[in-house]
């Protein structure tokens, strides 16, 4: 099954350089009797990484000028992998035949704590508490289509990666796969799991309880980027402090590029 979301147009402040950028998400596990009104629990792939596929097409014919583009993106990818880090994923970034491809080890979901939290509950689950599903994010694919690049606009390239991939994940993947793409959640997840246990036994007697408490903290949509934004801009003693700093708060950034 695949998730496809609606195409995203950007230009530059002079709308010199466009780019059309389309995104769809495959995922996996869903039960034959899962309608598309359910809301399974996705998780990333288990025993393989989640694949993030970009193609571009520049819209020039010079090989060269094309894998320079290519290269510059993946050391401004490479450069934030900071970002995938606080995620809870081990990241390989490389260039590719006309784009680039991302591998996400993930180092919060297991297994062996999969088949502990979800599969071994849902298995023993009386009929009522059986609704919760799992599936899998197993990849993203995404297309991009430039006008009007040439070797001295590749800064501009950047910033259009950037702007869409922050624009994803803010506005669509951290709120459908929370606990794949928030790094509020994953980390909530991560604090808590150690009292999923105790709290099932102590409510229900068995560990029927978890998936429903998982599902719970993959609901949160305080666990979000928008959210903390949000939090932020309503404490003007805390953006105070902030502007105050030496340390300032860095842009959201998913791509590296000169300023």
């Amino acid at each position: 099954m695949s998730f496809v979301y609606n195409d995203v147009y950007l230009a530059d402040e002079n709308e010199t350089l466009l780019s059309k950028w389309t995104c769809i998400a495959c995922v996996s596990g869903r039960g034959k009797d899962d309608d598309d009104s359910s809301d399974p629990v996705y998780l990333p792939p288990l025993q393989k990484p989640l694949k993030i596929c970009i193609t571009f097409d520049f819209g020039v014919a010079a090989p060269l000028l094309e894998q320079l583009l290519l290269e510059r993106i993946r050391a401004g990818l490479t450069q934030c992998g900071v970002f995938w880090s606080d995620m809870g994923y081990d990241v390989q970034i490389r260039t590719a035949s006309h784009g680039i491809d991302i591998r996400l080890e993930c180092r919060v979901f297991g297994v062996m704590k999969v088949r502990a939290l979800l599969e071994q509950p849902l298995a023993h689950a009386s009929h009522a508490a059986h609704h919760v599903s799992v599936a899998s994010v197993d990849a993203l694919h995404i297309a991009c289509l430039f006008a009007g690049v040439d070797s001295a606009g590749s800064s501009a390239v950047l910033r259009h990666c950037n702007e869409y991939l922050v624009s994803l994940f803010l506005s669509q993947l951290e709120f459908q796969f929370p606990l794949v793409f928030s790094k509020w959640s994953r980390s909530r997840f991560s604090q808590q799991q150690r009292s999923l246990g105790p709290v099932s036994y102590a409510l229900t007697g068995s560990t029927e309880l978890i998936p429903q408490l998982i599902k719970i903290i993959s609901r949160d949509t305080t666990a979000t980027a928008c959210y903390q934004v949000t939090r932020l801009a309503s404490h003007a003693n805390l953006r105070e402090r902030l502007q105050k700093s030496k340390k300032r708060m860095e842009p959201y950034q998913i791509v590296g590029y000169a300023r």
